[in-house]
């Protein structure tokens, strides 16, 4: 059943991949002029033409086929799965794609619900609905109640019988509609579709031109429809979505060899984006296990008691956070007593516990923070709990309260009346590489805020002990309780660390941060769900809860954050590379579009044909396009973080501007060919100016987006633009291209004045540079 359901899915997203790539309005239009090409007798060029965008669409199409199998393969790491409970009561573990209707489920803390279905037992069970209703509290589910697909356990255990098969259930729905692999896109990807968007408009109103025109001068339809080929040709941005999707690609297989998945193609991109840096301090900053250093009785308490009644709560109520195994592992074994109630820890609540026989009434017995409980406790109790956590807190380690009521059931409202029982000091050590990382986030420029459910002493000791600035700026969630959008919009910012806050306190955070910039949360409770689905970029920790990691971006396999300054280097680079690829695309596309223009205003026809703008691409875009990968994936040491301006708010201006001194080198040489070289080949001659040109723009897009080239980059850059020259040189001479591409080589005078003139526009080219984009980016 669950290959059947994988198999379905597999071949819808590839009908769905490829329709992406072949049912665009661009290729409608260049198809149909490969038609008319072809019937008005210009068979090659329209074969040629139509083989040419064929193969585009193939790369593009197998590019992305690679990417998502790629993704596909990544994401069986952390496939989730749920516990079956079979008739015979024994438990086994199975993918949530093979759950059947009518199937027993135990559900424990941060599984999510796989359909909907009933509660048919329950030990102080709770969940929250927010990713399917939007809604951020936790409510109980008792014996009989229902579960809507999706919802995530927050606290206790329970379970439940399936309403329906997986393929049939409302998450399979949303996991279809939420495919990761098209979700989302990206700054970059946006910019390459509104590039496309306008391209369809512009080559629509060229082509009614060429048409209108051509009619009027009585110009034959083959001729007319050969130009209009051309503007395709040259208008076409396939190449540019290619490479970005190439590079994205190998973005995901190198960060995966660092130990952090990437579950949407684009994340590479979206790291070197991110300007808000949020995170719990817990398996973040820290080791993921805790260990107990002291256990603390109040002088008037029972110290044996205590431990009994810590053993008992840690063995009946369900909570399997790190804290409890911790203090299962400090306790020891639990007597034997009956349990009368269990109320399982909730961070909404911020206490659990349990009510055992052992008087006339019974014990509860409550675990939680000790702020909680000091209001309720009597004040020699309160001064005693003060001076034996405080201390702690200061120093970044964390106290667990225990208090105990004389009662039959645990009360779900706190009241006075508790006594204090006891209080664990626990430890645990910051991870090996961490303030290495926190110094690289902050001096790339990224806030760091921690996000906490933690005392704020705790907070603020560890973020101080990680190297975080402006520890000053705390506020904890009670203080947070009044405040409106407003106040989260133009408050939260000022503050650095947030401590004792709860869910939903984190996801209006997060889109607090997301008006100051790009934002990324890395999360790993069930808790974190919502501001991780909420984030620019959700980062989750692998061994933290199924629902978290399943709605993540990125999974860090390894539970650390301190591999990603490595792949961020590398967005970085993939990020410069992408715009001066960019650049280049719109640096060709905007030289011949002129040219085209000022033809068109002197009345001549584009003297240029499919097969040359081809052979010319070769050479300005083709060739660099090679270099411009292998710098991507080569990242130096230092990297310069991505630019928050827009991708065609940063990209456009230079080969804008640098296309109309081209234009008038262009215009210059198809003049000197037509008054002094008339003997040479026009296309030919055109070709050679604007390689020279091309390369040119090249060298100075490369040194504005980077800031600077190293010595080793400018000396690949110059010696393959020395390699597309001499290509060029033998590519003329060679009897195959001569026929196929409709070149020939110049006479000697012809090609130093297409290239000389090409030196010249290079010179105002870089002096235009010089003067107003030198500032660009800095190294």
């Amino acid at each position: 059943m669950a290959f059947l359901i994988r198999a379905r899915r597999t071949s819808r997203e590839i009908v769905l991949i490829a329709l992406r790539h072949i049912a665009l309005p661009i290729n409608a239009i260049i198809f149909a002029v490969v038609l008319l090409l072809i019937m008005f007798g210009e068979t090659r060029e329209g074969l040629f033409l139509g083989t040419i965008v064929l193969i585009n669409i193939l790369l593009g199409f197998g590019q992305d086929l690679r990417a998502w199998l790629l993704l596909e393969r990544l994401q069986l790491l952390t496939l989730p799965k749920i516990t079956r409970v079979s008739a015979d009561g024994e438990r086994s573990e199975i993918a949530i794609e093979s759950v059947s209707k009518g199937d027993l489920l135990a559900l424990k803390l941060g599984d999510q619900a796989p359909t909907d279905g009933i509660v048919v037992s329950s030990t102080s069970l709770e969940v929250n609905e927010g990713l399917i209703t939007g809604e951020s509290d936790s409510f109980p589910r008792g014996e009989g109640a229902g579960m809507l697909a999706g919802s995530v356990v927050t606290a206790g255990t329970g379970v439940m019988r399936a309403d329906t098969a997986f393929a049939e259930s409302r998450m399979a729905a949303m996991a279809r509609g939420l495919a990761r692999y098209s979700a989302n896109p990206s700054p970059i990807q946006q910019s390459v579709e509104t590039i496309i968007r306008y391209t369809v408009l512009v080559l629509l109103a060229v082509a009614l031109f060429v048409i209108a025109r051509g009619v009027l001068q009585e110009q034959a339809a083959a001729r007319i429809v050969e130009q209009i080929g051309a503007l395709a040709s040259v208008l076409v941005p396939q190449g540019l979505v290619v490479a970005t999707t190439l590079l994205f690609t190998y973005g995901a297989g190198h960060f995966y060899n660092r130990h952090v998945l990437l579950q949407e193609i684009n994340a590479t991109e979206k790291f070197g984006r991110v300007k808000n840096l949020c995170m719990d301090k817990t398996g973040t900053l820290t080791e993921n296990e805790l260990a107990v250093e002291q256990f603390l009785v109040p002088p008037a308490g029972d110290h044996s008691e205590a431990r009994d009644l810590a053993a008992l709560y840690v063995r009946h109520s369900g909570d399997s956070s790190q804290t409890i195994k911790a203090v299962e592992s400090y306790i020891g074994p639990a007597p034997e007593r009956a349990v009368l109630d269990v109320l399982s820890f909730s961070s909404w609540r911020h206490y659990g516990g349990i009510a055992v026989a052992g008087n006339s009434s019974g014990t509860a017995v409550l675990v939680g923070a000790p702020e909680i409980f000091s209001p309720h406790v009597s004040e020699t109790e309160r001064a005693w709990l003060t001076e034996h956590t405080e201390s702690a807190v200061a120093l970044g380690k964390r106290a667990l309260c225990m208090v105990r009521a004389e009662a039959a059931s645990v009360p779900h409202e706190l009241s006075r009346g508790l006594s204090l029982a006891g209080v664990f000091i626990l430890t645990n050590q910051l991870r090996e590489g961490v303030q290495d990382a926190v110094n690289f986030f902050q001096n790339r420029g990224v806030t760091i805020r921690i996000l906490s459910g933690d005392h704020p002493s705790t907070v603020r000791a560890i973020a101080a002990k990680a190297g975080i600035k402006n520890t000053e700026a705390l506020i904890t969630g009670p203080e947070m309780k009044a405040w409106d959008a407003a106040d989260y919009a133009h408050t939260a910012p000022r503050y650095t660390l947030f401590a004792r806050i709860e869910p939903e306190q984190k996801e209006r955070l997060i889109e607090a941060f997301k008006l100051n910039g790009f934002t990324a949360m890395i999360g790993d409770g069930a808790n974190d769900a919502l501001s991780v689905k909420k984030a620019d970029l959700g980062i989750a920790i692998y061994d933290g809860a199924t629902a978290t990691r399943q709605i993540a971006a990125v999974v860090l396999m390894r539970n650390s954050f301190v591999e990603l300054p490595a792949g961020v280097r590398l967005a970085d680079s993939m990020i410069e590379n992408i715009e001066i690829f960019g650049a280049i695309f719109m640096n060709s596309t905007f030289l011949q579009f002129f040219f085209f223009l000022s033809l068109a205003v002197i009345g001549d026809p584009f003297p240029l044909s499919p097969l040359h703008i081809t052979f010319l691409n070769y050479f300005t875009v083709g060739v660099y396009g090679l270099l411009i990968s292998y710098w991507a994936i080569t990242p130096p040491e230092r990297t310069t973080p991505a630019s928050v301006q827009p991708f065609l708010e940063r990209v456009l201006p230079l080969p804008l501007a640098l296309s109309m001194i081209q234009t008038l080198g262009a215009i210059a040489t198809y003049l000197s060919g037509q008054l002094y070289f008339p003997n040479d080949p026009l296309p030919s001659l055109l070709i050679a100016h604007i390689v020279v040109t091309g390369f040119l723009f090249f060298a100075l897009a490369s040194e504005v987006a980077s800031g600077g080239l190293s010595r080793a980059r400018r000396l690949a850059l110059w010696t393959i633009g020395g390699l597309a020259g001499i290509g060029l040189f033998y590519a003329l001479r060679i009897p195959f291209a001569q026929y196929f591409f409709g070149v020939a080589p110049l006479s000697r005078p012809a090609a130093f004045a297409a290239v000389g003139i090409g030196v010249l526009s290079g010179l105002v080219m870089y002096l235009l540079t010089k003067i107003y984009f030198s500032n660009i980016r800095k190294p």
